[in-house]
C-alpha cells in the first residue's frame, strides 16, 4: 500500500481536452483565412523591407531626413492625386451627377 496518493485518471484526461481545446479555438477559421493572414503578414514586412531599402539608399548620398520624408510619401501622394479622375473613368455614366455634386459641395 502507497503513502503517495494519486490523482484519478480523469483528471489528467481533462487536462488534455482543456488543453486541446484552447488551441483549438485560435484555429477554428477556415483554411483559407490563415493563407490570406499569412499572405497579409508576409506582404507587409516585404513592403517594409523594401520602404527602409529605399529610405536608406536616398540617406546613402547625403539627403535630408525632410526630403527622405518627403521622397517616401510620394507614392501616397500619387494615389491621392490619381484616384479621383481614375473614380472618374470607371464609372462614365455617373460623371455628371458627380461633377455636379462635387461642385456643389465645394461652394457650400
Amino acid at each position: 500500500m502507497s503513502l503517495v496518493s494519486h490523482p484519478p485518471e480523469s483528471h489528467t484526461h481533462i487536462d488534455e481536452t482543456s488543453q486541446r481545446g484552447f488551441f483549438a479555438s485560435f484555429f477554428h477559421l477556415p483554411r483559407n483565412v490563415y493563407l490570406l493572414l499569412f499572405f497579409t503578414l508576409g506582404k507587409g514586412l516585404q513592403l517594409t523591407i523594401a520602404t527602409l531599402t529605399v529610405n536608406y539608399y536616398a540617406y546613402s548620398p547625403g539627403y535630408h531626413p525632410d526630403f527622405i520624408g518627403l521622397f517616401s510619401a510620394m507614392p501616397a501622394l500619387d494615389a491621392l492625386a490619381s484616384a479621383i479622375p481614375i473614380g472618374m473613368l470607371a464609372e462614365p455614366t455617373l460623371y455628371l451627377s458627380r461633377r455636379f455634386l462635387f461642385v456643389f459641395r465645394l461652394h457650400i
